[in-house]
């Protein structure tokens, strides 16, 4: 009897102290600081003083040279789909295709109905010849500058 008791003791008060007793004791010692927080942080930037209101207030230094970039787009034109339900089917099988950049471009005389616009000439190229052999019509890719 003596040593089940032992072994109770042993099982189930020693081994628990053992393995629990320093996180219990460290849980005990830190438990009026306070560890994690959901506070949302405050924003450093709004308070500080010599923030610039106006774009005169900024300085630039000379050394940074100011450019003017062209940058410059390429579109897929259909200038032979003037009829309102010729549209309205080819934008609806472009959008089955997956193609969804459709504009329409005013003209002088109508509106140009166009897909687009692409970065890479050579991905209007490639768009181009897939709308090609999808749906039949061959469009014209122009150069589209902002």
């Amino acid at each position: 009897m003596k040593i089940k008791s032992l072994y109770f003791i042993f099982i189930f008060l020693i081994i628990p102290i053992y393995i629990f007793g320093i996180p219990l004791k460290n849980y005990i010692n830190n438990f009026d600081k306070l560890t994690y927080s959901l506070e949302i942080p405050k924003n450093i930037i709004d308070e500080e003083k010599n923030l610039a209101n106006n774009y005169m207030d900024i300085e630039i230094s000379d050394d940074i040279k100011l450019e003017k970039r062209i940058t410059e787009s390429w579109i897929i034109m259909f200038p032979d789909l003037a009829n309102s339900e010729t549209k309205d089917t080819f934008i609806s099988q472009l959008k089955q295709m997956g193609i969804l950049s459709v504009i329409h471009l005013n003209s002088a005389s109508n509106k140009i109905l166009s897909v687009g616009p692409f970065v890479d000439k050579k991905i209007a190229e490639l768009i181009s010849t897939k709308i090609n052999k999808r749906l039949g019509q061959a469009g014209t890719i122009k150069r589209f500058n902002d």
